[in-house]
């Protein structure tokens, strides 16, 4: 699969273009406005063998794109991202330094014990934008990303996995852990339907939003929420999908000396899915 850095405000390839109906729902092209669908995302083995160091990987750009922003260009803006991760049994938390790479932020992760650990990057620091040539208006942007990863070692069980809990502010928490830690897997596999949850500083989040859900090939589905913010989807192929959820929440205010009309939350969340072998 071809993949594209942003060298200029025209450069762009189309991982696929879609035609058609399958059983899920409808699945479309994705055609957006420069910019505006532009989101952060993780890049991570779903499972690596405990004591192992493992390079984190978070890109600015459209995942279903194959479009990461590069240095120099687009993905300075995102320059103020910050790193939060959550130990096995959520027992050790850490901050770790983010180094800007050409096309990505890059971060190592020490894994000393077994377990899952939960990555969550949020950067709350972009400058107030004027959209309103897109209809979204005067906007505070934030970005969130989440994913997980196992650190798993033969012969060695890490305590008991807890159900995942918001830590974001605006964040999509997976329901199925798809967890084997006696087994060392992670991930759901395809044809297995996969609920996840979208909360709002703490709580079931109940307003409107665009979600969308990216499959590895470039494919997208668009998925409802119901009134406790629970969505679901099932997978048809193995690779990595991403769930990208945006919240345009009505709330003036001014930041860095700046009026804004709005609020823009967008958050993803990396998931895995593995073969059926």
């Amino acid at each position: 699969m071809k993949l594209l850095d942003r060298t200029g405000d025209r450069a762009r390839w189309s991982a696929s273009k879609l035609s058609g109906v399958i059983a899920m729902g409808l699945l479309l092209t994705v055609v957006t406005k420069y910019g505006v669908a532009h989101s952060l995302w993780f890049d991570v083995p779903a499972v690596v063998k405990t004591g192992q160091p493992v390079p984190v990987k978070i890109y600015f750009g459209e995942y279903h794109e194959n479009l990461r922003e590069i240095s120099g260009g687009r993905l300075d803006e995102r320059s103020n991202t910050k790193l939060h991760v959550l130990g096995p049994a959520a027992t050790t938390t850490a901050n770790l330094r983010l180094k800007q790479k050409q096309n990505h932020f890059l971060a190592t992760l020490s894994t000393k014990k077994s377990g899952v650990y939960d990555l969550m990057a949020t950067d709350n620091q972009s400058p107030v934008v004027d959209y309103t040539k897109y209809g979204i208006g005067v906007i505070r942007p934030i970005f969130y990303a989440r994913a997980r990863l196992l650190a798993f070692k033969k012969d060695e069980v890490s305590e008991r996995t807890a159900a995942v809990k918001p830590q974001l502010d605006f964040d999509i928490v997976p329901l199925t852990r798809a967890l084997d830690i006696r087994a060392g897997t992670l991930g759901s596999t395809p044809k297995q339907e996969i609920p996840f949850q979208v909360f709002f500083k703490g709580k079931p989040f109940t307003g409107k939003a665009e979600i969308s859900i990216y499959a590895p090939n470039g494919w997208l589905w668009q998925p409802r929420i119901d009134a406790q913010g629970i969505g679901r989807f099932t997978p048809l192929w193995p690779g990595v999908y991403v769930i990208d959820i945006v919240y345009l929440e009505r709330e003036p205010g001014t930041f860095s000396g700046k009026a804004y009309e709005a609020i823009r939350h967008r958050a993803t969340l990396t998931l895995p899915i593995r073969d059926f072998k």
